[in-house]
């Protein structure tokens, strides 16, 4: 009987903690409050570190709770940050004006393909898929190839290849080398628009989610479809957002007849069960940008300043713990004419300010202030780089004159 009660006791531990919610403030001005649609929120698949993206930034939070700053300025140009990937070894990100860039270990970076005018990355396997408004390009680390086809976005898994631009297509005929010219393109449009897209994590079932519900794809037959008629309790047939967990359950993020988000939910057969909305969660959905789901079921989500997850006896023990802080260097006005304001990730440290050939115009140490104005009037119309240190970080941010 005494095991029994303490079985029975730990079990409702265990149901209280995954119910329970932990919101992360991501403290600071630069914090996700920033973060529009459309921008990077990602967890990486392969290790579950969480990336956060925006047009000038790139950050990491890793399993332990350490947060990383990617230094992302570049001589050519500041550049607007528009998506990352991740292949089984590698982090990639993608500059519009600058190109491909993968994240070393110890978070530094390295150009992999230039171009400019790029708009998305898509990983499948080893390979990464970057768009461009007249080419895609696939990138591995052995070899480069750019394709003449015109794609907003490529979604792969394996074999199964399926490009789109607002509607889906079929893909037929896929070579060895993944390409093959328009005539290869099915003329069957499998979606006129659509919300999201992805393969479930342990099959090669396509799925594709719009107003009307989520279609599902084997082998580029879709033939099946998830609607309100067919399941019970779906919150509504507009899914916005859709994740796997790590029993492949499929997660859906629902929308209004306006598209905002107002409530998600888990499918479990035919039933959609742990509903979560204003009444019981603590997101703010008029200003919800992501959903994430880890490998080990942990539920993340990005709304305003916060990081909300519903924790679970899988959570990180540093939830919690700790505020985060996305703060990074900045400067304003950029590009600027006579005067230019660093604001520093905290007060003191050491800035130093450089043109692109290495001359020091400003250093200054033992800063008391997080801000620093500057007065560039008299600088040569060009690129400056400005490098904050502290005992543990070093940060750059690129001034444009």
């Amino acid at each position: 009987m005494k095991q029994f009660i303490l079985i029975l006791l730990i079990s409702m531990a265990a149901s209280l903690r995954a119910q329970t919610w932990q919101s992360i403030r991501l403290t600071g001005s630069s914090g996700l409050g920033i973060f529009r649609p459309g921008e990077a929120f990602k967890v990486n698949p392969y290790t579950n570190e969480i990336w956060f993206v925006n047009s000038s930034k790139v950050s990491c939070l890793e399993i332990d709770g350490t947060i990383h700053h990617l230094d992302i300025s570049d001589v050519s140009g500041p550049g607007i940050i528009m998506d990352i990937a991740f292949t089984p070894v590698q982090t990639y990100y993608l500059n519009e004006y600058t190109g491909l860039h993968r994240v070393n270990t110890d978070f530094t970076k390295i150009l992999v393909f230039p171009g400019n005018d790029l708009r998305k990355a898509y990983s499948n396997g080893d390979t990464i898929y970057v768009t461009r408004p007249d080419y895609f390009v696939k990138y591995t680390s052995t070899s480069t190839t750019v394709t003449d086809l015109n794609f907003d976005k490529l979604y792969g898994k394996g074999s199964n290849f399926y490009p789109a631009n607002t509607p889906i297509y079929k893909y037929t005929g896929l070579t060895s080398d993944g390409y093959e010219p328009y005539y290869n393109l099915d003329p069957e449009i499998i979606c006129n628009s659509f919300h999201d897209a992805k393969f479930s994590h342990l099959t090669d079932t396509f799925y594709v989610s719009c107003t009307q519900g989520i279609t599902k794809a084997i082998n580029y037959d879709f033939n099946d479809s998830i609607v309100p008629s067919n399941t019970i309790n779906m919150p509504s047939a507009n899914v916005i957002e859709f994740e796997f967990d790590d029993q492949d359950r499929l997660w859906a993020v629902f929308g209004d007849a306006n598209d905002v988000p107002f409530a998600f939910a888990r499918l479990d057969g035919n039933e959609w069960t742990n509903r979560y909305d204003a009444s019981n969660c603590p997101v703010d959905f008029s200003e919800y940008y992501g959903m994430e789901i880890d490998t080990l079921g942990n539920i993340w989500i990005s709304s305003g300043y916060y990081l909300h997850t519903l924790l679970t006896p899988n959570s990180p023990v540093w939830l919690g713990t700790q505020e985060l802080s996305l703060d990074t260097l900045k400067a304003y006005p950029n590009p600027a004419e006579d005067q230019v304001t660093i604001k520093l990730p905290n007060a003191g440290g050491r800035l130093q300010v450089a043109d692109l050939s290495g001359i020091v115009l400003l250093e200054e140490s033992n800063l008391t202030e997080k801000e620093v104005s500057l007065d560039i009037s008299s600088w040569t119309k060009g690129c400056y780089v400005a490098t904050w240190t502290d005992d543990d970080r070093k940060q750059q941010v690129l001034i444009v004159k």
